[in-house]
């Protein structure tokens, strides 16, 4: 399990949270090396802060930001089809 924790939370200019930008950005690329070494993930976003703390002696002053596990999966399911690029994207001119 990848347990990402942030220290230092200030809000940026645009008002979002640091802790929550860059733990996500960290986390982002971490789940795809792990991708490139054959492991799955699967980003949590319903979890317990204080229980996973506690379970992992987690300093109070840290922020549990984002949770995946992390290992080989059992299954490999095929990738479901995708929209084409114009359905979903529009050039303004």
């Amino acid at each position: 399990v990848l347990v990402i924790c942030g220290s230092m939370d200030r809000k940026m200019m645009c008002g979002q949270s640091t802790n929550t930008v860059d733990c996500s950005i960290a986390l982002a690329y971490m789940t795809l090396v792990a991708c490139e070494l054959g492991l799955d993930t699967c980003w949590l976003g319903s979890f317990r802060e204080q229980e996973v703390k506690a379970a992992l002696g987690i300093p109070e002053e840290l922020r549990v930001v984002a949770v995946t596990p992390l290992g080989y999966g059992a299954e490999h399911p095929e990738a479901r089809p995708r929209k084409e690029l114009a359905e979903i994207v529009e050039f303004l001119k």
